[in-house]
C-alpha cells in the first residue's frame, strides 16, 4: 500500500470498522443497563439450590467427604464445589 490512494483507501475502511465497533458496543452496553433495570439475570443459571450448598458444607466438613466424592455425588467440576464450600457461588431459588 505504498501508492497514496491504496493508503487512502486502507485508513478509510479502518475508520468505518472502529466507527461500528464502537456503535455495536454502545447498543449492547445499553441493552445489558436496561436487562437489569428490568431484573433479568444475566449468564448461566446457578446449578445449586441453597440446601445443595448447605449439604456439601456439612458434607466435606462433618462427614469428611473428599472433593472427588462431592464432585461424583453433584456431578460438577472441583471448581464448583470449591465455590460452594467457600459460599462464593450464586444459587437457584
Amino acid at each position: 500500500m505504498t501508492h497514496p490512494f491504496g493508503k487512502f483507501m486502507m485508513l478509510s475502511l479502518v475508520f468505518f470498522a472502529e466507527f461500528e465497533h464502537k456503535i455495536r458496543a454502545e447498543r449492547q452496553a445499553e441493552g445489558i443497563r436496561k436487562a437489569h433495570a428490568n431484573g433479568v439475570r444475566l449468564g448461566r443459571k446457578a446449578i445449586f439450590t441453597r440446601q445443595n450448598v448447605d449439604d456439601i458444607q456439612r458434607l466435606r466438613k462433618k462427614e469428611k467427604y473428599t472433593y472427588s466424592q462431592l464432585m461424583n455425588k453433584y456431578c460438577c467440576s472441583k471448581m464448583t464445589i470449591r465455590r460452594a464450600l467457600k459460599n462464593t457461588i450464586t444459587v437457584r431459588k
